[in-house]
């Protein structure tokens, strides 16, 4: 007799990052404005953060729905003044499920349902740590488990409610609450079928165009397509000045980039082409990609709104294949693809 196993490979999926340093807060869907911001006053990477400024302010993403989620993000804390929730997975109704709480004493909880489940007071937050929150909710057989710089320091497991995660919360969502908080690269990954696991501590830094490309073919807001890079480099971005364009479908631009060097021990696990966009049409798409040793990877393509919002392309190969290595960031070029229809 032969017995015939099925090896099932569960998938996580990266659902958003964002490391605050397009100096805006395009990276979220919304916000208490103006409450809830991008700032240089401190950060962990990079050149800016996100910061709440109190009671009721906070930034959110919309996230594709999932019962099964973690997130990894950078905090600057305070231990005096009650924050509330700092970090809130929430379903479609804005109802809280799973949340890192900061209360009145400096410590730091975890909650479902916003009930308490497990504590611990000895965290320093005075200065920039990693948090990690990997959560199934599940009405029996749900977990929390939280990580302090790599490292379990609460966990709990049981009901944890009984709907998808559909959004996520950066900031304070309590009325009560009087410290200003900071946060710094912070991504939200699907775990579904996967078993809870230490959450990774990444970070975000930023490469901006700085020379033409391989291609200049999209129309600028100067009315050519010469030295394009100079009208999509600013930070924050310039509320519509200076922009580029296509006209019609199958067209590239791209864009030679600053590099970052890697510290010692530290790897390139994707590079993320992004952008700000919207459309002016009915159907226009884009897709965003990278070029190097004269090879294209052009990812999916997106559809976009007629406001603008953050669209990004995470490629972990470079392309021609293998991972991202120094002389490679060193290097590549982003590129821009119009499609859809015009």
């Amino acid at each position: 007799m032969c017995v015939f196993f099925k090896e099932i490979i569960m998938t996580i999926t990266r659902l958003w990052q964002a490391g605050a340093e397009i100096g805006n807060e395009v990276e979220f869907t919304d916000k208490t404005s103006p409450f809830f911001y991008a700032t240089t006053a401190k950060k962990n990477t990079g050149a800016y953060s996100f910061a709440d400024s109190g009671s009721a302010r906070y930034g959110w993403k919309t996230l594709p729905a999932t019962r099964q989620a973690r997130v990894g993000l950078f905090v600057y804390g305070n231990t005096s003044g009650n924050h509330g929730n700092c970090v809130t997975f929430r379903d479609a109704s804005s109802n809280k499920l799973v949340s890192l709480y900061w209360n009145s004493t400096g410590a730091v909880e975890i909650r479902a349902n916003n009930v308490l489940k497990d504590t611990e007071p000895g965290l320093n937050v005075l200065e920039w740590h990693h948090f990690g929150l990997d959560t199934k909710v599940d009405s029996t057989n749900g977990w929390i488990y939280a990580y302090f710089d790599g490292v379990e320091v609460m966990s709990f497991t049981g009901t944890t409610g009984n709907a998808d995660i559909t959004n996520i919360a950066i900031g304070n969502l309590d009325a009560a609450g009087d410290v200003l908080m900071y946060y710094d690269d912070i991504y939200v990954d699907d775990t579904t079928g996967e078993s809870p696991a230490a959450v990774p501590i990444k970070r975000f830094s930023f490469i901006t165009p700085n020379d033409n490309g391989n291609y200049s073919n999209w129309l600028g807001s100067d009315g050519n397509s010469t030295d394009n890079y100079l009208l999509v480099d600013d930070i924050p971005p310039d509320s519509d000045t200076t922009y580029v364009f296509a006209t019609g479908t199958n067209v590239f631009d791209s864009y030679a980039m600053t590099t970052g060097t890697l510290g010692a021990g530290e790897s390139c696990i994707a590079l993320i082409p992004t952008v700000i966009s919207k459309r002016e049409g009915a159907t226009e798409q884009i897709a965003l990609g990278t070029r190097l040793s004269s090879t294209d990877l052009i990812g999916s393509e997106q559809s976009i709104g007629t406001s603008y919002d953050y669209f990004w392309e995470r490629q972990i190969a470079k392309p021609g294949g293998g991972s991202w290595e120094q002389s490679d960031i060193n290097d590549v070029e982003v590129v821009i693809y119009s499609t859809g229809t015009f």
